[in-house]
């Protein structure tokens, strides 16, 4: 079966496939504008830390004594154990920040993806 397009005959199969391209270079792009608008804020704001912080990094370094989490911060453990972990490899703050960023991209992938889905 063909499809008649502007003129040209094309394959339907082809047509997706050109149309699944132009998406993936769509989230490629979107991707791309997140990342460069928050590293250019990172770059020229640095780490800002917030009022909520201390809670964190407090947890984390409870759990890196090998002591239990205190208060509130038994309900951010997991952000506790990730700051905790970034800090035990080295990469620090820097490491914790790069890895929202990741995750926030992913989501914004999912979230157009999934937009995409429903229109």
């Amino acid at each position: 079966m063909q499809v008649k397009t502007s003129g040209s005959v094309e394959q339907p199969d082809r047509r997706a496939r050109r149309l699944y391209a132009y998406l993936n270079m769509a989230s490629a792009v979107l991707v791309s504008l997140f990342l460069a608008v928050n590293l250019t804020l990172l770059i020229s704001g640095g780490i800002r830390l917030g009022g909520d912080s201390p809670r964190y990094l407090e947890g984390a370094d409870n759990l890196l004594r090998g002591l239990p989490l205190q208060g509130r911060q038994i309900s951010y453990s997991g952000y506790a154990l990730l700051i905790a972990f970034c800090r035990l490899s080295g990469t620090g703050l820097p490491g914790v920040v790069f890895v929202q960023l990741v995750l926030a991209a992913a989501a914004a992938v999912a979230l157009y993806d999934l937009g995409r889905r429903l229109h």
